[in-house]
């Protein structure tokens, strides 16, 4: 589908349910308050979250739309939380920033300069996986969220296997080399 075609239907899809979408904003903000364009803003972040990963056979839009955005938007408003108890707790200091850092994620696209090849086609799979591998995870897991990732990746190696022919040793070194990046990733950042 060229990326015109796909613009114009999630404009459509955001026209049909922007109500919605104002509605349950205005809801969050009477229950946990902050401001309603900063609230919105996130929201319409999600809403292309949920356009992309939806799955009609599994509810209409609207409900999980209504579902992933409150969700993500309570996520959010618990991370903001969190943060403001670690500087409670820890002031401004060179402990703090170390800390924050662990919660602070690197960017994919740096992870993927560090690995080639079969390593890249995971991140990339990870990333945006194929319909079918999400269909699976979400069945097993029967939950709209999906199940733990431990699950996913478990998902990901045999669909690997199966269905794109890849030999389990290969499988296995790719996802070691993904490991060690991810590893050295967060050990650079937390130092």
């Amino acid at each position: 589908m060229d990326a015109v075609l796909q613009r114009n239907i999630l404009t459509d899809k955001y026209n049909n349910t922007k109500d919605l979408l104002h509605g349950i904003v205005w809801k969050f903000v009477k229950k946990y308050g902050g401001e309603f364009d900063d609230v919105l803003s996130e929201a319409n972040f999600i809403f292309v979250e949920c356009c992309n990963d939806h799955v009609e056979s599994r509810s209409a839009l609207t409900t999980w739309l209504t579902f992933k955005v409150w969700r993500s938007l309570q996520e959010n408003k618990r991370e903001e939380a969190r943060q403001a108890k670690i500087i409670d707790k820890w002031g401004n200091s060179p402990r703090l920033e170390r800390r924050m850092s662990y919660t602070n994620d690197f960017e994919v696209v740096d992870l993927l300069m560090d690995v080639e090849g079969d390593a890249k086609t995971i991140i990339r799979l990870a990333q945006n996986p194929p319909q079918k591998l999400v269909q699976k995870f979400y069945k097993q897991s029967n939950r709209p969220q999906g199940g733990h990732p431990y699950v996913f990746i478990e998902h990901m190696k045999n669909f690997l296997i199966d269905d794109m022919g890849w030999d389990a040793n290969e499988v296995k070194k790719a996802f070691a080399e993904v490991k060690k990046a991810i590893n050295d990733k967060t050990t650079s950042i937390s130092s």
